[in-house]
């Protein structure tokens, strides 16, 4: 046991009590106190009376090989007596010193705790030469024992009050430690929320020229040769634009629990022919076999077709991007009570580094071929888990390819009632159909959508002008973006309510904005659609309002 050694304050005090009375009662002139150090295995003089710092000096530091009574008590654990030291052979190496310090006799007494453990050495000191009596002896063993319990009680005092003392500074550094934490969570929750709000605001951005863009384009008939490959390139960069948004934003709403599942009871063999069937022709392109493995019994799972739809779709993008030559397949399973959906290719494969960290945000491999934001794989993995699946990646290595698969949980197959029918390909009845939108080109470009589909199209580019043509041309259908200027879409969307009801006016956001988002919960929309919106959505709303009607 390692004895700290006082310098000041309670031990050194009692010690030196313990040492006058030691003294007092035995007759001596001169003693000290020694601590023992197990560490260095040594002695050092804590507490004295009567020595001058050059005996002080010489006897510093005192081992139990030295020949000093106190030396010889050390390494005997028994009092150690000397009559006289000029008559005592061992201590001649020390006899200069003694005569020094003007003692010829010494009594050592070691200072062993309850415990067993060497605490220490109490000495005292006698001018003249003594016959030391049995009651010496006694009395030394007795101020030993106090010695030695009163040195291990103020060590263990000592050592607490230091454990407090530590205690205390840590509670105050945690404290404040914690202070800077709630402080960093407060700032990195207001940077999340711009964060969002910032993202929100660029969807609007984005979105608003891609559905000018995408819807161009769709309208467009090229005739000769050139121009069909300049419109197949203008098709496929937008749809590539398209999915970077959508990527970007949903990985956003998933993550702050904002992405809205709308689940239901489909058969995930259709979702993934649907999604292979995007990829022959890009497949064919590459010089790709595309082959797919799909059981001839149903699986039922319980999801939104949208989401898996996507999910499958990235994994197939992700096997198209990183493989050169050979093939891509698709295998759908049953696993147990789940169904498992594959992607497997005879790409550049993956390390197991990389298969470690290949599902998170924004990491990419450097062989890929198309860019991106290293999002699809990411979206995937939390698109599944929302689903209450999980997602795995298999791979031999660099250079044999790769197996990218989720799984979902099975349910039991649907009653036939609740299988919903398909959607109308194209609305069966003529529509009054205002559209707003302060971008014009926007509204041009929608209107032509709608008229393409056979309805009758008003426009205006601001909301006073909508609500004097709806008041004018009594539209059924109202296609309002949110974010206008002066007036914006909730505040026209109010106004329209209170000369319309529903039954004869439903009023539908068209907007860059989530669902979720305040302006959009907060108006009388009956319907919400998001930029850019396709011919088929717009031909199932507009169905929709027929089916209404009728």
């Amino acid at each position: 046991m390692t004895m700290a050694v006082a310098t000041a304050g309670s031990m050194s005090e009692a010690l030196e009590h313990v040492l006058t009375t030691a003294i007092d009662l035995q007759g001596a002139e001169l003693g000290n106190v020694q601590l023992y150090d197990s560490d260095s295995g040594r002695l050092r003089i804590v507490a004295q009376h009567g020595f001058d710092s050059g005996f002080l000096e010489r006897f510093a530091s005192v081992t139990a090989d030295d020949p000093t009574a106190c030396g010889r008590a050390l390494s005997s654990r028994q009092i150690c007596q000397v009559p006289d030291v000029a008559d005592d052979a061992e201590y001649g190496p020390y006899l200069e010193a003694a005569t020094s310090a003007g003692y010829r006799a010494v009594q050592s007494m070691p200072l062993i705790a309850r415990d067993g453990a060497l605490v220490g050495v109490l000495s005292i000191h006698f001018r003249e030469p003594r016959d030391f009596s049995d009651r010496d002896r006694q009395l030394g063993e007795l101020l030993a024992h106090h010695a030695a319990d009163l040195i291990a009680s103020r060590a263990q005092q000592e050592r607490l009050a230091a454990l407090n003392a530590t205690l205390s500074r840590r509670t105050a550094e945690l404290e404040s430690i914690q202070e800077q934490l709630a402080h960093q969570t407060s700032e990195l929750l207001k940077q999340d929320r711009y964060r969002q709000e910032f993202l929100a605001a660029l969807s609007h951005e984005l979105r608003n020229p891609m559905a000018a863009i995408q819807g161009a384009v769709s309208l467009i008939d090229p005739g000769d040769p050139a121009s069909k490959r300049a419109h197949s390139i203008l098709e496929r960069q937008t749809r590539h634009m398209t999915r970077l948004i959508n990527d970007m934003l949903d990985m956003t709403r998933v993550r702050h629990g904002k992405l809205r599942l709308d689940r239901n009871v489909l058969d995930v063999r259709q979702c993934a022919l649907n999604a292979l069937d995007s990829f022959r022709r890009q497949a064919e392109e590459k010089g790709l076999e595309l082959e797919y493995q799909v059981p001839e019994e149903p699986l039922f799972v319980r999801a939104d077709p949208d989401r898996i739809t996507q999910a499958i779709d990235n994994l197939l993008r992700n096997a198209l991007n990183y493989t050169e030559r050979g093939k891509i397949t698709l295998l759908v399973s049953r696993q147990g009570e789940e169904a498992q959906l594959a992607v497997r290719d005879t790409g550049i494969g993956l390390s197991a580094e990389d298969a470690t960290r290949i599902f998170q945000p924004y990491r990419q491999l450097g062989a890929g071929r198309n860019g991106g934001l290293g999002l699809g794989l990411a979206l995937v993995k939390d698109l599944v888990e929302a689903h209450g699946g999980h997602v795995d990646v298999r791979s031999d290595g660099p250079g044999t390819g790769s197996e990218f698969s989720f799984t979902l949980p099975m349910v039991e197959a649907p009653s036939p009632s609740s299988i919903p029918p398909p959607p109308a390909e194209a609305p069966t009845r003529r529509h009054r159909v205002l559209v707003v939108d302060d971008d014009s080109d926007v509204a041009e470009v929608f209107a032509a959508l709608l008229e393409s589909l056979g309805q009758e199209v008003f426009t205006a580019n601001d909301g006073a002008t909508a609500i004097a043509v709806a008041h004018e041309q009594r539209p059924r259908v109202v296609f309002l973006d949110v974010s206008m200027p002066e007036m914006a879409g909730p505040e026209v969307a109010a106004r329209l309510r209170e000369q319309f009801s529903p039954r004869q006016l439903m009023i539908v956001a068209v907007t860059g904005y989530g669902q979720s988002h305040a302006a959009v919960k907060a108006a009388a929309f009956d319907r919400h659609l998001l930029k850019p919106v396709n011919l088929h959505v717009l031909a199932t709303l507009l169905e929709s309002v027929a089916q209404d009607q009728g």
